[in-house]
């Protein structure tokens, strides 16, 4: 997989779930029931299914940028959430008690794009709330956080014009906006169940 080269895979029109991901879940799965029920060969059998994990989650990366990245940012995520939730979803169902720790990575990685997702949803509907949050809240590094992840920034200073504009803003637009939100996120993933 390292060798894949992403451009000879074919990708048609929409960022779903590719053929390339449905292979590998087949595969992992006959490999997991195997491990789960083999006595000897099983540290051998889990390092490399890792290995392979670790691959496929980079040509799933690879491939969302060669074939949606060059003119979009939001179709690569989408892309990825498509096919990293195909993996998750599967080896769920396949209820293996060896690969969980597999399992657990797929899911952090899962979440990661989900959250940068929304982020851009949010960022291209609601310009002028997210410039605010963004002026005045921070990500922690290290530190105290409120229930949102967030630190505040000094609001002493805050435009006060500039947050009733933006405020306004939302109270008219947000119906609107939350229902052309919804069917962005029907269209684009596949699993429309995931936010």
């Amino acid at each position: 997989m390292k060798k894949a080269q992403p451009k000879n895979f074919r990708v048609y029109t929409t960022p779903s779930v590719h053929s390339a991901t449905t292979k590998y879940v087949n595969f992992v799965s006959g490999v997991y029931k195997l491990a789960d029920c083999c006595v000897s060969g099983q540290d051998m059998i889990m390092h490399r299914l890792s290995i392979l994990k670790q691959e496929i989650s980079s040509l799933i990366m690879r491939m969302s940028q060669e074939h949606f990245g060059a003119n979009d940012t939001k179709l690569p995520l989408v892309f990825m959430i498509n096919n990293v939730h195909f993996i998750v979803s599967s080896l769920q169902q396949l209820g293996i008690s060896k690969g969980m720790k597999d399992l657990l990575v797929f899911e952090k990685d899962l979440q990661k794009s989900i959250e940068a997702y929304i982020e851009q949803i949010l960022q291209s509907n609601f310009v002028g709330l997210e410039k605010i949050i963004g002026e005045y809240a921070k990500r922690p590094e290290d530190g105290d956080e409120n229930e949102e992840g967030l630190q505040l920034q000094d609001l002493s200073n805050i435009n006060t014009k500039q947050l009733e504009t933006v405020a306004q803003d939302f109270t008219f637009t947000y119906k609107q906006k939350a229902d052309s939100i919804s069917k962005v996120i029907r269209q684009d993933l596949t699993q429309g169940e995931l936010i």
